[in-house]
């Protein structure tokens, strides 16, 4: 945790310089400091108190939620097999394939590694 804060403290002083006369910390560079090193969000409100300087939170947070969302369109993607489209049922849909006498998927076999297979054949 120190090694995260000590290169947090140096990135952090790098942007402050880089700032000159601005009295702002952009919401970009503590997101940045937050998502790619770990550096906590309280300690760079704190720091920027410390400095006169005004953070911007309302920045921060919409990279965050930018963020979010991107993480959960890759989520949804992910889920659909690359498709794009959200292949989980929900209970109504797996009501209704009960209703219609759609037997479940035996998944057991899968999760069945120490059974011996001599004799088996496959089939293609």
């Amino acid at each position: 945790f120190l090694k995260t804060v000590d290169k947090g403290l140096v990135e952090f002083n790098k942007r402050c310089e880089s700032l000159g006369d601005a009295k702002v910390f952009p919401g970009d560079d503590a997101h940045f400091l937050y998502t790619s090193m770990g550096f906590p969000f309280d300690l760079t409100e704190l720091m920027c108190e410390e400095r006169g300087l005004t953070l911007d939170t309302a920045g921060f947070e919409a990279k965050m939620k930018e963020e979010q969302e991107l993480s959960n369109a890759a989520h949804l993607k992910k889920m659909a097999g690359g498709s794009g489209k959200d292949m989980r049922l929900v209970a109504e849909q797996t009501a209704h394939l009960v209703s219609q006498g759609v037997e479940p998927t035996d998944d057991s076999a899968k999760y069945i590694w120490n059974k011996d297979l001599t004799g088996c054949t496959v089939k293609a």
